[in-house]
């Protein structure tokens, strides 16, 4: 099974990193200890990468003395490690290793599917752990890019240019909202958006906004709602995009027909966004269907997940289930070059305090959702803690922030916005007088 494995290259490596330590040097970052077949050398290559983190030199006296410390040390293997002709240029032999090791986790992988399938008949844990599996082999020891300066700065100058181009500003991957796009500039490929408020403050409205606004640009969405029917998030959806009254639709009425069919027409005929609605999925199972979406649909740049809490894990550490759960989705989204927008509950203490508005440490597992995310906002309305105060009425459009309350590569600050109720959507656009929402309404028209 040379396939699998061949000690002959796994000496040669060792041999050239023996006796050209710069080989090892530009290397070491595309391989890993299993990656070697032969226990002795995977014992030696283990020892040159402790000996090279303590900043000791690769000689052969330093790995018998680290080898020593667990009695691995095998002195005929270094011997022939020793006597072995050193490589000129190692870097295809490592790729030849790179394969042969993960020939290994394949063949490993057939027997553990074979053994999860004896243990489970759920054909959806099974297929998330392959999936999972598979993405594991695959990335394993893909290895660092490194690059000089120069080609970091030309990539750098490069995008830099695209974005000043007036003509390609149109594409950035901005939020829409004018107030918000002043503080965060635009969202990156591979960033992760927590959007964070207690229940009823709008995470779901501010989604919904961005997704109409980004299908107007041109700009793919992928909505995962775990929390609500695809047919109610269309319905968010279409009065967000129609100006009507949410209520109004569900009873049947519409107070502009022909503003409402255009909407629903362009919702009905738009190829930028895909919902999903599909409950308690595996965070294995959530991504694996992403993937597969974003493959297929180059042109999406935005995923919603709403929300965090209903991705399933198994665990016992909640803390850990969701920082797993929050890397996974970052990972995704930066090998796929799209936006995660995360959407998160608070906990209550913002309800205790006089300042109700959202702060960091109000996050549900606050350390490791704020340790994974890019950017947070917290959508907020004072209103709505003022709606139980006879003397201070909600009224249909009100005043609503977007605390940007963590900003990785920028400002944090406030976005003032406006909050239409009746359609639950946001917007920087100047107020809308209250009669709009209250003019005479009549039976749907037509289509």
């Amino acid at each position: 099974m040379n396939y699998m494995h061949n000690v002959n290259i796994e000496r040669s490596i060792l041999s050239s990193f023996l006796f050209n330590p710069e080989h090892f040097y530009n290397s070491a970052s595309k391989l890993s200890a299993d990656d070697f077949y032969y226990p002795a050398h995977r014992y030696m290559y283990e020892a040159i990468c402790t000996i090279v983190a303590e900043d000791k030199p690769i000689d052969e006296e330093f790995i018998r003395a680290e080898m020593n410390k667990n009695k691995r040390f095998d002195e005929d293997a270094m011997l022939e490690v020793s006597a072995t002709n050193p490589l000129p240029n190692v870097d295809a032999y490592i790729e030849e290793l790179r394969v042969k090791s993960q020939n290994r986790a394949i063949n490993q992988l057939t027997i553990e599917i074979k053994k999860k399938q004896s243990e489970s008949e759920n054909v959806h844990d099974i297929l998330g752990f392959i999936s999972k599996k598979t993405d594991d082999i695959s990335d394993k020891n893909c290895g660092a890019n490194i690059a000089s300066m120069i080609d970091i700065a030309d990539e750098f100058h490069e995008k830099f240019m695209h974005i000043a181009d007036e003509k390609e500003k149109t594409q950035e991957l901005k939020s829409g909202i004018v107030t918000l796009d002043n503080i965060i500039g635009s969202f990156e490929p591979g960033d992760l958006v927590i959007v964070c408020a207690r229940p009823s403050m709008g995470k779901t409205s501010f989604a919904t906004t961005i997704t109409n606004l980004a299908d107007k640009r041109g700009i793919g969405v992928l909505f995962d709602s775990m929390e609500m029917t695809k047919e109610k998030l269309f319905r968010r959806l279409l009065v967000d995009r129609s100006g009507e009254n949410l209520n109004d639709i569900k009873r049947g009425l519409v107070k502009n027909p022909e503003k409402f069919n255009k909407a629903l027409r362009e919702l009905r005929n738009t190829k930028n966004i895909i919902l999903h609605d599909k409950s308690l999925l595996t965070i294995h199972q959530l991504v694996a269907k992403a993937a597969s979406i974003f493959r297929k649909n180059p042109h999406i740049k935005y995923w919603f997940i709403d929300h965090l809490r209903y991705i399933k894990k198994d665990g016992v550490n909640i803390s850990n289930e969701i920082s797993d759960i929050t890397k996974m989705i970052k990972k995704v989204a930066k090998e796929y070059g799209v936006v995660a927008f995360a959407l998160s509950q608070l906990n209550r203490a913002n309800e205790a305090r006089q300042n109700k508005r959202p702060q960091l440490s109000d996050l549900r597992e606050s350390g490791a959702v704020e340790e994974d995310a890019d950017i947070v906002i917290a959508p907020h309305r004072e209103s709505y803690y003022n709606r139980n105060d006879p003397s201070i009425p909600e009224l249909p459009i009100n005043e609503a922030e977007l605390g940007v309350i963590k900003n990785r590569d920028g400002e944090c600050n406030i976005a003032k916005c406006w909050f239409y109720g009746p359609s639950t959507s946001f917007s920087a656009m100047p107020p809308v007088t209250v009669h709009d929402y209250r003019e005479p309404k009549i039976e749907m028209g037509v289509i």
